[in-house]
């Protein structure tokens, strides 16, 4: 089924690569936040290399207003003054952790939480797109819960006229339970099965890879398919990446209330994912990137 095209153009790159970071369930405002991993991904984003961009994957708030069921007070963190963290609050802190890396966002996402929150008309997340882009200088699109995207590059030449190549990915939140690897690896799988070419004027290209967040674990599995090529009208081998772009909730500490306790799941590790992604357009390696 086509749904509407996110088309993403890069400056003139001069490098051989460039990077992608992925990230999201930050759950700013939620006890168990590392904002010392926030402030780490951030640190990774400005000492990378390469030219770079950034996407965050939703759920960057925890967002539970008083009138939530899932609220409790004990889960929630607090801020340098030592008071509970609001839902105006969790976002004027992203604002701050992030301005650091404002030039270099590309789209963000709206994931559950924050989702809930805009169904029921609060203005934070009512203003969310447009806070972020006006006021933190967030130059990336809103994304909504999920989109295809074509970014287009441009490469210098000895021509005059700059090549362009286009890197075609699918990006989601995501939505239900998946608590063991074999559920986790069928969403992924499920994804990228659904989305598996992307349309885009008039032709359909292979999609490269296929991100989720939502399920808060770290996962990179490379798979090569033989797929048709529409424009040779021949089967081709095509090389396919499935991430899940991790969390930055630390939930191994059992002096903290979290769900994760509470439901009896085991911790999953903490950080987020880097694509790189070569001049041609053509993803070359995703790495997972692990907090300490």
């Amino acid at each position: 089924m086509a749904r509407k095209l996110e088309s993403i153009t890069l400056p003139v790159i001069d490098s051989d690569y460039f990077c992608l970071f992925n990230t999201g369930d930050w759950h700013k405002g939620n006890a168990c936040h590392r904002e010392d991993v926030a402030e780490a991904f951030c640190d990774d984003v400005l000492s990378c290399q390469y030219p770079r961009g950034v996407f965050f994957m939703g759920d960057m708030l925890e967002s539970i207003p008083p009138t939530d069921k899932r609220f409790d007070l004990e889960s929630i963190q607090v801020d340098k003054n030592g008071m509970p963290m609001d839902c105006t609050s969790q976002l004027f802190d992203l604002v701050q952790t992030t301005s650091r890396i404002s030039q270099y966002i590309l789209g963000y996402h709206m994931g559950n939480h924050e989702a809930k929150l805009h169904r029921l008309g609060h203005r934070v997340l009512a203003e969310y797109a447009g806070y972020m882009r006006h006021e933190n200088g967030w130059q990336g699109k809103f994304l909504g819960d999920e989109a295809d995207i074509k970014i287009e590059i441009l490469t210098n030449s000895k021509t005059a006229k700059a090549k362009r190549k286009k890197l075609y990915i699918s990006s989601k939140h995501g939505a239900g339970g998946a608590t063991v690897i074999s559920t986790k690896m069928k969403k992924l799988a499920d994804f990228l099965k659904s989305r598996e070419f992307i349309q885009d004027d008039g032709k359909l290209h292979p999609t490269q890879a296929v991100y989720m967040g939502h399920i808060h674990d770290l996962i990179v599995r490379c798979q090569t398919d033989f797929s048709p090529n529409y424009e040779t009208r021949k089967m081709e081998a095509i090389k396919r990446y499935l991430v899940a772009t991790g969390s930055l909730m630390d939930t191994s500490q059992y002096d903290k209330e979290n769900y994760a306790i509470a439901k009896g799941y085991n911790p999953l590790p903490i950080g987020w994912t880097k694509t790189i992604v070569d001049r041609d357009g053509v993803i070359q390696d995703v790495e997972i990137k692990h907090a300490n």
